[in-house]
């Protein structure tokens, strides 16, 4: 990394640095880094992105500081990243954000949840204060719930609206199968809000003559650079399996959505699917957002009979989105 490094700074008088991208086995994040690498390199070579992920950050957070020059431009990757679900994750982006406060910093589209939302949370008051400290900052919110969040409590900053970076990545092409195969693809974690009442509409699909597959958008090891095309190529295709998805994560939604697979989706603890669901979801009638008393009285047939309206238009908000955010990114090449 380091011999890297110093040859694209003897190329290049300014280099964009995406730094501490995901090291971990959650295929969604993994999905975003790749499609946030293809829109940097539309507007510039390869030669001028510096990718380091959280794993080599760890050891070179020092060296970096000597070698970023203030006119280079960080680059920090987007998702379900703002908050305390995850505090380390939120900690990282506050100490980059403060460690280069006289640099330009880019942060993909993120969604914001703080349990408590007061500045007794001191996560939050960290995290007020770190981008109190950088005006030069970007940020862009892929819910417009999260955007009204943000401009409440972080003053000073550059806020807009985008949508989930995957929607970019561009590598889907719908097709419809009748292969009486439900996609199964719900959180194990903390940030799970279903009970054991989810149990009943698995044991409805069997009950129905359904083939229930589960997909762990979660490898739950490390996923190295090398492999990540590999990885989101393999869960794509498991989505293309099936007839019907049933998720409760952001991704699972994304990906049966640029599918065209009906999809079932339940809230996550944070609220990130159903603020999402409400932005760009719930006019396409494809998918649709339940809760737990929709279960007793699910109708599966009519579930995988979804079909999706109204795409030429999200696609279009999709074209308009990656145009804007080019747009930002290129007016801070070379400057």
């Amino acid at each position: 990394m380091k011999l890297k490094i110093e040859y694209c700074r003897l190329k290049h008088k300014q280099l964009f640095y995406l730094l501490s991208t995901p090291y971990y086995g959650n295929v969604g994040d993994q999905a975003i880094i790749l499609s946030e690498r293809k829109m940097l390199l539309e507007c510039m070579e390869k030669s001028k992105i510096i990718e380091v992920n959280s794993f080599e950050y760890s050891f070179l957070d020092d060296y970096l500081k000597q070698k970023i020059r203030q006119n280079d431009v960080i680059v920090l990757d987007g998702g379900g990243n703002f908050g305390d679900t995850w505090p380390h994750t939120m900690e990282r982006i506050n100490n980059i954000v403060k460690r280069y406060s006289n640099n330009r910093i880019i942060i993909f589209p993120e969604s914001w949840f703080f349990q408590v939302n007061d500045p007794n949370n001191k996560l939050l008051q960290s995290t007020i204060d770190s981008f109190s400290a950088n005006k030069n900052v970007l940020l862009f919110a892929r819910d417009t719930w999260s955007m009204g969040e943000m401009k409440k409590w972080i003053n000073g900053v550059n806020i807009k609206y985008a949508m989930d970076m995957v929607f970019y990545y561009g590598e889907f092409e719908p097709r419809k199968v009748k292969s009486g195969v439900i996609g199964w693809c719900i959180r194990e974690d903390k940030e799970s809000a279903l009970g054991s009442s989810v149990d009943m509409l698995k044991s409805g699909a069997i009950t129905n003559g359904y083939i229930i597959k589960i997909i762990n958008n979660d490898t739950y090891m490390p996923i190295r650079k090398s492999q990540r095309k590999s990885y989101v190529k393999s869960i794509i295709d498991q989505y293309k399996d099936c007839e019907l998805i049933i998720t409760d994560r952001f991704h699972g939604m994304v990906f049966a959505i640029l599918l065209e697979i009906p999809c079932l989706v339940f809230d996550n603890k944070t609220g990130k699917v159903r603020h999402s669901f409400i932005d760009f979801a719930e006019n396409l009638n494809g998918c649709r957002l339940l809760s737990a008393d929709d279960i007793p009285k699910f109708d599966f047939e009519k579930a995988i009979n979804l079909n999706y309206v109204n795409m030429d238009k999200l696609h279009e908000k999709i074209r308009i989105n990656k145009e804007m955010i080019l747009r930002n990114i290129r007016e801070w090449k070379d400057k």
